[in-house]
């Protein structure tokens, strides 16, 4: 435990991975700046997001500790991973630009089945009250930018690697290749499609989830509700009837009605533990009943 929190805070790790991630925001930010969707959003909202950011990148590993040992175990108790794709035997016999396609095609197969286990845990995220209240901050947002790829509540990692990771690595074998392809892919693509960009994706949005397409999914308008639950892949959206296909010009105004866009700093930390808290409360109470005189 004490070798994995060195190894996981070290400060020159965490100098290189959060330098990484802090070039990426300010990069794709100069273009939010150039061609944004929604003008003249405020800075309060993005300070607001950067301290949801380093709760979130803070805290995660934390959460994630527990569900990266229920994975492991559920996949020794399953004899897992039950399918690999050797990719060096695949390639052995390929050279120069064949190589490369195959090497790229197989490496995203993980990244194809990932987002179809992603679709069916967003889509619960929103369909059940335990997990919309652990999910909530991530929508409040009112000035969708790229800052708000991190506006998201440092306990939904966990829940995440338990019910995405778990079938994913009893089913599949991923190989260091494959995993850095995607792990480089989902990071940089979760960025853009967060992004203040007035970038619609034309014959392409029905084949990959875009900016446009994803902010469809935040809009505050009740026609979009529950929409483009997919991360990276439209196709799930299409096949379970959930997919809206953004107009040219169709860039919603974001947000949650009913709720704000800054919520008090507390519920970055401890929102879905309080909301939780009540709803236990009340499912008590109904449970027991009105309470008579003769009680």
């Amino acid at each position: 435990m004490l070798n994995w929190i060195r190894t996981t805070y070290d400060p020159q790790t965490l100098f290189w991975s959060w330098g990484g991630i802090i070039l990426s925001l300010v990069v794709i930010h100069g273009f939010e700046l150039v061609s944004p969707a929604q003008r003249g959003q405020s800075y309060r909202t993005i300070g607001f997001n950067c301290l949801a950011t380093f709760a979130y990148l803070s805290l995660t590993p934390i959460a994630n500790f527990m569900p990266g040992y229920v994975v492991t175990s559920a996949v020794q108790a399953a004899h897992g991973p039950w399918f690999a794709i050797d990719l060096p035997s695949i390639i052995a016999d390929q050279s120069g630009l064949s190589r490369v396609a195959l090497l790229a095609l197989f490496a995203f197969v993980p990244l194809f089945i990932f987002d179809f286990f992603y679709y069916w845990f967003h889509r619960w995220q929103h369909m059940n009250r335990w997990a919309w209240e652990q999910h909530k901050l991530h929508h409040t947002d009112e000035a969708l930018n790229v800052t708000t790829s991190f506006r998201v509540h440092w306990t939904e990692g966990g829940f995440r690697g338990i019910l995405i990771s778990i079938p994913m690595a009893i089913l599949f074998k991923i190989t260091p290749v494959e995993a850095g392809i995607v792990t480089l892919f989902t990071g940089h693509w979760g960025y853009l499609i967060h992004a203040n960009l007035r970038l619609p994706f034309g014959p392409l949005t029905s084949v990959l989830v875009g900016p446009q397409a994803h902010r469809i999914h935040h809009s505050i308008l009740p026609e979009h509700r529950n929409r483009n639950f997919a991360a990276f892949f439209p196709i799930w959206d299409i096949l379970f009837g959930t997919f809206h296909r953004p107009g040219s010009r169709e860039f919603p105004p974001t947000g949650v009605v009913g709720e704000a866009s800054r919520p008090p700093i507390k519920d970055v930390f401890f929102g879905p533990f309080v909301a939780w808290l009540s709803m236990t409360r009340s499912a008590s109470r109904k449970a027991l009943g009105p309470r008579t005189a003769s009680d």
